[in-house]
């Protein structure tokens, strides 16, 4: 079975799961708020479950999610280039406060951030959201415990199971998809960076990527290129591509056949 199969399969489980709790738990204490029939009752609570996993899902637990990473990494002192949401952008730069549309708008929210160097923790602030999505379910759950009102509680239950599948979902090292990596993947990423001495590039390539989401390829500064590749990093190959697309921008066209012919010469780059 692949993983998105899988994790498809845990978030339709956690969500009807989500539904029958709310259902069963407030159906006891609904009629001392609606004066209606029990059907109505049950179809009132299913609507109000059904909106609130995903509301909370695909809006709030995104939000404070990525805020959490965002805390952790700005604790931490990494490099914070944009915090991303719901297709917003926001960065701060020359104490600015910028928004603009996200570059990737198809992703519900991430913070493009980096370490400056090894030698901080590349665990924490990568956690961060992780952390943040325990802590509401925590906080609803003490709103589980105090309230008797079954819209309250049933609000607070399906905020419960959405942070659970969020949380889960993040602690698995796994790609969804070509853009997307769970926190736990980057972590793993990190350390086998780490490990392998390659560290420097992954660094490289958070600070490229921002730099060209923008569309500044052009004012990209040579440095980046003139890296040690004696060892070998999957970050080198999107090194190398961007400064060929630097050299195609500037309409460099010679230099930039030369540089794939360098490439593929060394075995840097893969012929296809």
């Amino acid at each position: 079975m692949k993983k998105n199969n899988f994790w498809g399969i845990i978030f339709i489980a956690f969500f009807y799961l989500d539904l029958i709790t709310c259902i069963f738990a407030t159906s006891a204490s609904l009629d001392n708020y609606i004066d209606n029939n029990q059907v109505i009752n049950i179809v009132l609570l299913a609507v109000t479950a059904i909106l609130s996993f995903f509301i909370s899902y695909y809006i709030i637990d995104i939000i404070f999610h990525e805020f959490g990473h965002l805390v952790l990494g700005y604790f931490f002192n990494w490099k914070i280039y944009s915090f991303n949401i719901l297709g917003i952008s926001i960065e701060r730069k020359n104490k600015k406060i910028n928004i603009f549309r996200a570059p990737i708008s198809d992703l519900g929210g991430y913070v493009e951030m980096a370490p400056r160097n090894e030698k901080q923790n590349l665990i924490l602030p990568m956690l961060g959201g992780i952390i943040m999505n325990i802590l509401l379910c925590i906080v609803f759950i003490i709103v589980i415990i105090l309230t008797d009102n079954p819209f309250v509680l049933c609000i607070s239950v399906s905020f419960v199971f959405s942070n659970l599948v969020m949380a889960i979902n993040n602690s698995v090292p796994y790609t969804p998809n070509s853009i997307t990596k769970t926190d736990m993947y980057q972590i793993k990423e990190m350390n086998e960076s780490k490990k392998n001495g390659t560290f420097k590039y992954y660094i490289k390539y958070i600070e490229l990527y921002n730099i060209c989401k923008k569309k500044q390829i052009k004012d990209i500064d040579d440095s980046y290129f003139l890296l040690d590749v004696e060892n070998n990093s999957p970050y080198l190959d999107l090194i190398h591509f961007t400064y060929l697309n630097k050299l195609i921008s500037l309409e460099k066209f010679d230099v930039a056949l030369n540089k794939i012919d360098e490439l593929l010469m060394n075995e840097k780059i893969d012929e296809s």
